[in-house]
C-alpha cells in the first residue's frame, strides 16, 4: 500500500515552493502535463511516498496476544540474527 507522509509537511512552505517553481516555467509552456510534474516534483519534496505491507498472517484467529507473540519472536529472531549469539 502506497502513501504520503504528511508528517512534517508544512502548508506555507508548500505553497512557496509551488509559487517559485510554477514562476520558473515560461507562460508559454504552462500546460497541465508541465503543472502536473511540477507540483508532483514540489510534493514529493514536502510529502514524500512510502510504502507500507500489509501482513498476511492476519487471520480471523488472530487476537492481540497472538499478535504480540509473533511481533516479540520476530523481533528476537533479527536481534539473534544480527548478533548470532545465544546471549542477546
Amino acid at each position: 500500500m502506497n502513501y504520503r507522509d504528511y508528517k512534517n509537511f508544512s502548508e506555507q512552505t508548500f505553497k512557496q515552493d509551488l509559487r517559485e517553481e510554477l514562476e520558473c516555467i515560461k507562460s508559454s509552456d504552462l500546460n497541465y502535463d508541465s503543472f502536473q510534474n511540477c507540483f508532483e516534483k514540489v510534493l514529493d519534496k514536502h510529502a514524500p511516498m512510502k510504502k507500507n505491507y500489509a501482513r498476511a498472517n492476519d487471520g480471523t484467529f488472530m487476537n492481540r496476544a497472538l499478535r504480540k507473540a509473533v511481533m516479540l519472536r520476530m523481533r528476537l529472531k533479527n536481534k539473534y540474527n544480527k548478533s548470532r549469539t545465544v546471549q542477546s
